[in-house]
């Protein structure tokens, strides 16, 4: 199962001042920059975007956020690299991008550990204060606010050769995106 996680640092950023167009808003008093790898013009960073209007509206004006998306190659690392520097002051992630905070929390996906929705909700639930604990104290020695989790559904193998058990993958070449620990655990195991 995927996760995702918008982590924001205490610091906010205040937009720079200048003249907006006369269709645009004006500026926000607190703009949120965050970061993430959603493509620009995916469904993904669209709900992002209506979620910044919602906040946009629900604040009168006063908070903006920022989305900022960065390119695929990007590894998550780098992100969350941004996040510690306060470049950006919030990110959405995968599990793989929070091990460099809560190291933890890719236990949710590994392999076979939790079988359905169901199963994870319930984990989770009964996490919840030790995942909090875990960005509140990151291993990092920051802390972070966790604002939500996500799930965007089962991780998926494309191949051009039917694939039914890890052992499959033995001898296949992998794709692991950068910094992707379960993924390269299982490709280590599975001898791909």
């Amino acid at each position: 199962m995927g996760l995702l996680l918008l982590g924001l640092t205490g610091a906010l950023v205040a937009p720079l001042p200048g003249a907006p167009s006369a269709d645009a808003q004006p500026p926000a008093a607190t703009t949120i920059k965050i970061a993430t790898l959603f493509p620009q013009n995916s469904s993904l960073m669209r709900t992002l975007q209506a979620w910044g209007q919602t906040v946009r509206q629900s604040s009168g004006g006063r908070v903006a956020l920022e989305f900022v998306s960065r390119p695929r190659t990007t590894a998550e690392s780098a992100i969350v690299n941004d996040l510690k520097a306060n470049t950006v002051q919030g990110a959405v992630l995968t599990s793989s991008g929070l091990s460099g905070t809560a190291p933890g929390a890719l236990a949710l996906t590994a392999p076979g550990a939790i079988a359905d929705y169901a199963r994870l909700d319930a984990v989770r639930t009964s996490l919840r204060s030790e995942l909090e604990a875990a960005f509140t104290n990151g291993a990092d020695g920051q802390h972070y606010k966790l604002v939500g989790w996500a799930d965007y559904g089962r991780a998926r193998i494309f191949s051009k050769t039917a694939l039914a058990a890890p052992n499959d993958l033995r001898g296949r070449k992998l794709w692991v995106a950068p910094g992707d620990a379960a993924s390269a655990a299982l490709a280590a195991a599975s001898g791909a």
